[in-house]
């Protein structure tokens, strides 16, 4: 699983479990509806000012959207780091029924 999938699993069990679609969620957060769309279908991650805002909109803390994802740096000479992904959402269980 990538961090974009992981992400997009954490926002939309989060968005589902408030109990709002797409849209409420746009208008809470003051982003178009294209925009969670984005994030939900794993095409973009959010900058630190929309992963608030969605946040805020779904009535979560920020770090839960971002449960499960840990970014390793690469002690290795200047190789970049890599993102690791632990398994499901914490909340998935809640939520795979839907």
């Amino acid at each position: 699983m990538t961090f974009k999938a992981r992400f997009a699993q954490n926002l939309k069990s989060a968005r589902k479990q408030a109990g709002l679609t797409q849209e409420e969620v746009a208008a809470r957060a003051s982003l178009g509806r294209d925009t969670v769309w984005k994030h939900e279908a794993e095409v973009h991650v959010p900058i630190l000012d929309v992963l608030v805002r969605l946040a805020g909109a779904v009535a979560v803390q920020p770090a839960e959207l971002l449960d499960g994802i840990t970014y390793r740096p690469s002690f290795i000479g200047l190789g970049e780091g890599r993102y690791e992904v632990d398994g499901p959402p914490s909340n998935q269980a809640q939520t795979s029924g839907e």
